[in-house]
């Protein structure tokens, strides 16, 4: 035990604190006494030093060896007892006795007496040695741990249900986005396998294999995008592989997963990847990995797709997440910014601890990483989470006080929770025939102009989250088609509970052009209030439509503006006449015929809602384009 071995090296050899030899019979007792510790015959070994602390009571190696043995023998409080005699007896004669008492107070969780032995040490040991160094770690380590248990945070773990979990060792929880399904690992008899789970009437579907992606090797640890139609995994030991552990990928079609794929080699190394998360918009990978260049051992790494749609060349995330420890299982939420890991280089409660990071894009960085607190960590090692989309929930799995693995469940307290973030999904048709499209969706991000281009699936389904807090526009386009757009405001309070859910169905626009009965209603088209201005966040909606323009140049559109009725009836009118022309106005510099364009404005002659709230009067206030023959 490395209390007793600490102990042996450096007693031996010193000379008693009063007394410069010991007699001849006391010094055959210490000889006997050391070859019987060696033997583990410690009950024996403390009968001869007791026999030399009879005669000899001044002698303090035979108390710091007898606090050692003890020590081994788990008697922590005798130990601290024998430790604390030697001091007494000489307080000077080796420093590594205040040491051993530090680490005796420790195991009893005596925090205050063990960090002030603690200190007593660090001021006998020379500055800047290993020691010196080794004590200033422990000093804060068990400082945090003596705070932490202080204030223990809020954590009452459940477990999952018996749809769940089994007499098997079940671990890695994921969701999609809306919760709709769980996707985990089960291992039986050391297989791995991934199981599906999927939630419906307030319960979980009794759990099954996913037979299109198991093979006889193991498919570990796992991460599925926000709309359940991406897979990324780990493989291990596979012939064909790069490395011990790679991430491969699979697709969902309508026929099921299609047979996986190694992702590139610019990801995968010949060490190890493994645990990786994928964000939301399904543009940036989080993993874990082996590889030269490490901060540590195991180090964080995000890869990022390009505007093709390519997976670029991993960065390490660098000092302030990467420790000189192993640094695992990233979970990036749903809001994009929030990091969850686990990790054994940063000062935490045990072997590795939770920690949570954000990331702040207006400066690169990663904030200095947050402890997720005592008893969510232990002493023990904890293993990864998996967050709810709300942000409320958090998912581990354990095996604390049973012989396998379970997945458990607990509520998250508001300090460690991501940003708030909901999200919206929906299916898009053809308008006249009602089938599903697969067409592009952009999201833009009308603060800071971002746009982030998703598809919706071979049956028109999509689900996209949006972290609350920002103002989007929303867009569906596809060839051959009229465009829809959507206003989504998330910059005002809001019930994130409630999902935007929306079916969009798109026109075909016809190779004979005539009055369209629907006019397009422009909804992320913009002015300040009362004026004809139009504000910068309406570019890409303008840009969309002489898009649209020139790709189908025999079309002429007919703009027309509206008002609500707030404001004299004259007034209102002029107002809409002039922000219709606005838009004309802008179509023109960007490349259209005047001659194709035509504007009016009807001010508040044909509301489509009620002018009795600001829901129903903004609604009013819109501008709108009909397709029209030439």
């Amino acid at each position: 035990m490395i209390m007793l071995s600490l102990v042996l090296s450096c007693a031996v050899g010193q000379k008693a604190s009063k007394s410069s030899d010991l007699p001849d019979k006391e010094k055959k007792w210490f000889k006997e006494a050391r070859q019987e510790s060696q033997k583990k015959n410690w009950d024996k070994a403390l009968e001869l030093y007791q026999k030399i602390l009879k005669n000899k009571p001044d002698y303090v190696d035979a108390y710091l060896l007898q606090g050692g043995i003890y020590y081994n023998k788990k008697d922590f409080n005798k130990a601290a007892e024998l430790f604390q005699q030697a001091i007494d007896t000489d307080p000077e004669h080796n420093p590594e006795a205040y040491y051993s008492l530090f680490l005796s107070h420790i195991e009893q969780e005596k925090y205050n007496e063990g960090l002030s032995a603690l200190d007593d040490y660090i001021f006998r040991v020379n500055e800047g040695n290993k020691k010196y160094d080794r004590a200033l770690e422990q000093k804060e380590k068990y400082t945090f741990i003596r705070e932490q248990k202080l204030n223990p945070v809020p954590f009452s773990p459940e477990p999952m249900g018996d749809a769940i979990n089994s007499s098997y060792s079940e671990y890695v929880p994921v969701f999609t986005a809306d919760g709709g399904e769980m996707i985990f690992t089960r291992r039986i008899n050391q297989q791995e396998d991934l199981m599906i789970s999927f939630f419906g009437d307030s319960t979980f579907s009794e759990a099954t294999l996913i037979t299109d992606l198991n093979t006889l090797d193991n498919e570990g640890v796992h991460t599925i995008s926000a709309d359940g139609n991406t897979l990324i995994f780990t493989a291990c030991n596979r012939r064909n592989g790069f490395g011990s552990c790679d991430l491969m990928y699979s697709y969902r079609t309508e026929k099921g997963w299609v047979e996986p794929y190694y992702m590139s080699n610019k990801i995968n190394n010949t060490g190890w990847d493994s645990q990786p998360s994928l964000s939301a918009d399904g543009n940036t990978l989080y993993f874990s990995t082996r590889r030269r260049g490490n901060i540590g051992g195991a180090d964080i790494y995000v890869v990022r797709k390009d505007k093709d749609g390519k997976w670029g060349f991993p960065e390490n995330l660098g000092g302030k997440v990467n420790t000189l420890g192993n640094d695992e299982t990233p979970f990036i939420h749903h809001d994009g910014v929030t990091l969850y890991f686990r990790s054994d280089g940063h000062v935490g409660m045990g072997g590795f601890d939770l920690f949570k990071t954000v990331y702040d894009p207006e400066i690169d960085e990663w904030s200095i990483p947050v402890n997720l607190g005592y008893p969510i960590n232990s002493e023990d090692d904890e293993g990864g989470l998996f967050v709810s989309l709300d942000g409320e929930t958090a998912y581990f799995a354990t095996d604390k006080g049973k012989d396998n693995t379970d997945i458990y469940s607990f509520e998250l307290y508001p300090e460690i929770r991501p940003k708030l973030v909901t999200y919206v999904s929906g299916k898009i048709l053809n308008a006249e025939t009602l089938n599903p499209l697969n067409a592009e969706i952009i999201l833009e991000h009308l603060g800071d102009s971002t746009l982030i281009n998703y598809q919706s699936d071979a049956e028109g389904n999509f689900l996209i989250t949006l972290p609350i807090g920002v103002h989007y526009g929303l867009s569906v386009e596809k060839e051959g088609y009229m465009f829809y757009s959507e206003n989504i405001r998330l910059d005002s309070v809001r019930n994130i509970t409630e999902a935007f859910q929306m079916d969009i169905k798109l026109s075909p626009i016809p190779e004979e052009i005539t009055e369209v009965e629907e006019p397009i209603i422009l909804k992320n088209i913009f002015f300040d209030t009362g004026s004809s201005v139009l504000l910068e966040k309406s570019n890409s909606e303008l840009d969309r439509l002489a898009s649209l323009l020139k790709e189908n140049s025999n079309a002429h559109i007919a703009i027309t503006g509206h008002t609500d009725d707030i404001g004299e009836v004259k007034d209102n009118l002029e107002l809409s006449i002039a922000r219709a022309q606005s838009v004309k106005t802008a179509l023109i510099a960007r490349g259209i015929s005047e001659s194709r364009i035509t504007s009016d404005g009807r001010g508040e002659t044909e509301p489509i809602d009620t002018n009795d709230t600001e829901e129903g009067r903004s609604n009013n206030r819109r501008t709108a384009f009909t397709l029209i023959s030439p």
